[in-house]
């Protein structure tokens, strides 16, 4: 199952106004990716996908007039922490691809 796959599919449903059958085919996908994706990237490739999707949400923040910062957050890293229990070893790697202080976002993640 790939994005065009589920794209179709969503798109699909959405023509035949069976709206609240999208929310189960995201919901699918996302069990899908975490579980056979994810699981089998490297580690580079966690630290690439982590790192654009923390980049992507810090620029929608900001486009939306929100602090680029609240991406950071305690309960954000507790919710990492069950899809990826090696985020620590991750985070480093991750801080790398981003144009935030380090410092900045370690103090974030306490709050």
């Amino acid at each position: 199952m790939d994005k065009d796959e589920i794209n179709q599919k969503i798109s699909n449903l959405i023509k035949e106004k069976r709206y609240e059958e999208v929310s189960l085919v995201l919901d699918e996908y996302s069990i899908f990716f975490w579980r056979e994706k994810y699981n089998k990237m490297t580690f580079e490739e966690k630290v690439k996908y982590w790192s654009g999707r923390l980049h992507s949400q810090m620029r929608w923040n900001g486009e939306s007039g929100v602090d680029e910062m609240a991406v950071f957050s305690k309960a954000d890293y507790e919710i990492w922490k069950k899809y990826e229990p090696e985020i620590d070893e991750l985070l480093p790697h991750i801080i790398k691809y981003l144009t935030v202080k380090e410092e900045l976002i370690y103090e974030a993640l306490k709050k």
